[in-house]
């Protein structure tokens, strides 16, 4: 899960600092690296808590996602594309992005299930 989310942030960043050819091959990859990650980033949702709360938590990761994905974080690129350019508002996600992995040392494994059986 590290190395996607790790290759998802260097090539975002990337995407400020490309030119002609590797922005068009980091163009082509982002988005490719960035699909690779959702059904391990579910998967890794589903095991931080009990089997009875997953649900719960994957349903409500939702709208956040979509809150920040398409609210929040194209508008705050936008504004720094009229004032700064759209390279920094890249860089800057890129950066995001690539402190968060750091994150992920703090998940944890599935927890086991209370066995029902006794004897």
């Amino acid at each position: 899960m590290g190395g996607i989310y790790t290759a998802t942030a260097i090539l975002t960043g990337l995407m400020g600092f490309g030119q002609k050819i590797i922005l068009v091959t980091v163009v082509f990859l982002q988005p490719a690296v960035v699909a690779a990650f959702f059904p391990v980033g579910l998967l890794g949702l589903a095991n931080v808590g009990p089997p009875r709360t997953r649900n719960v938590a994957v349903s409500l990761m939702i709208p956040f996602v979509y809150l920040f994905g398409a609210g929040i974080v194209p508008a705050g690129m936008g504004v720094m594309g009229e004032y700064y350019g759209f390279a920094l508002g890249f860089l800057l996600m890129g950066g995001l992005l690539l402190a968060s992995v750091c994150l992920l040392l703090f998940m944890r494994d599935r927890p086991e299930p209370a066995s029902d059986f006794d004897g």
